[in-house]
């Protein structure tokens, strides 16, 4: 599932930022300070964030100040004010996953140009409803129950909302002719079984299906440095929750590194020579992945134990790793 189209309103500085296409390959927002960069970007986090579903925005701190109390008295539903408004397009998988369930609900075929709008309110509700091409799903209405060809093409080209009226003067006109009138009452079971999803909210299952096809959205305001000097002890003997950025950022180098703190201290030399060694490499390769300027570099985990002495006396190994970045040209 793929972002195509956002709008935000009514939340910090924006009142309507109008729709916004999001280019396939890659998007950059350029503005004055205070123009709405990072408001439009919150609100797009604040959609369905990776870190901290579900997430209720905040009426005092997020609704435009200006407008707030105004709004309150004219709008007893001012909670339900949507601030974002997305639509997706579906992918290959997206679409076979749904059209499982279109088989097996509603026995008709998923239209296959069927985007997926998604809209998040200050009440915390992240509102979910398909955008059909109308005529997509009325020919798999009229494919699925059979209707005869030579009464699609009138049929076809009528709205969603003209679709019933239709049917009920088609089930008059042939009520003596038993095959047709059977397709016909069959096309008006399925239109009544699938009306729901077109004008109403999504059943709670379906729900549950598009909300785990949903992209998760990150949100960077800066970035957290790696130090040069890894502390393994701390790694290993503390919680991640309990971590500092710093240390949270140089366990996701190991991780990305295929490895753990446990793993590069080995007491065995040759097992902890070779993981860093393995390491090391794999992490080189990566850069190489962003940073073609100089391709000569590469980059070494380096073990370096601290001897410390404990309350009573003992002997402790408080294990480093020092990374350095080798510049075979310069």
């Amino acid at each position: 599932m793929k972002l195509i189209k956002a709008k935000v309103n009514l939340y910090w500085n924006i009142v309507d930022s109008n729709n916004v296409d999001i280019d396939d390959n890659v998007t950059c927002f350029v503005g004055k300070n205070e123009s709405g960069k990072t408001a439009f970007l919150k609100a797009l986090y604040q959609l369905n964030p990776v870190h901290n579903p579900p997430f209720k925005a905040d009426l005092t701190n997020d609704y435009p100040r200006w407008r707030l109390s105004y709004d309150k008295k004219t709008n007893p539903k001012i909670d339900e004010t949507c601030y974002c408004e997305v639509i997706f397009c579906l992918s290959e998988s997206d679409k076979n996953s749904l059209q499982t369930y279109f088989s097996d609900h509603f026995q008709i075929d998923f239209p296959i140009n069927t985007t997926l709008k998604a809209y998040k309110h200050y009440d915390g509700k992240l509102i979910l409803q398909f955008e059909f091409i109308e005529k997509e799903i009325i020919t798999a209405l009229l494919f699925a129950s059979n209707t005869p060809m030579q009464e699609r093409e009138e049929i076809e080209n009528i709205s969603i909302e003209q679709l019933e009226n239709k049917i009920d003067e088609k089930i008059k006109f042939y009520k003596e002719e038993k095959v047709i009138l059977r397709q016909y009452k069959d096309l008006k079971e399925k239109f009544d079984t699938i009306r729901n999803i077109i004008f109403n909210p999504l059943p709670q299952d379906l729900n549950a299906i598009l909300f785990e096809l949903m992209p998760k959205f990150f949100y960077f305001s800066e970035y957290s440095l790696l130090k040069g000097r890894i502390d393994l002890t701390t790694l290993m003997n503390i919680g991640s929750k309990q971590l500092s950025e710093s240390e949270q950022t140089a366990q996701s180098l190991l991780n990305l590194a295929n490895t753990t703190s446990i793993d590069i201290s080995s007491n065995d030399f040759e097992k902890r020579v070779a993981e860093l060694e393995a390491a090391a490499n794999l992490i080189s390769r990566e850069i190489f992945s962003y940073w073609t300027t100089n391709e000569d570099l590469s980059v070494n985990l380096v073990p370096d134990p601290e001897i410390k002495f404990g309350s009573n006396g003992e002997t402790i190994v408080h294990r480093y790793i020092d990374i350095r970045l080798n510049d075979l040209r310069h």
